[in-house]
């Protein structure tokens, strides 16, 4: 699966958890991390 593709699968699945407002107040630095760690948990199914 192409990176963007995962990230956009990624933000969905993200939205469907939090809601925007909340993915839209965050630094994007944190977000990466959130999606670094989220990453990992995923990966390691």
């Amino acid at each position: 699966m192409p990176l963007a593709a995962a990230l956009m699968n990624l933000l969905v699945n993200l939205s469907s958890r939090f809601s925007i407002q909340y993915l839209e107040q965050l630094p994007l630095r944190q977000l990466f991390r959130l999606i670094k760690q989220l990453e990992k948990q995923y990966g390691n199914r």
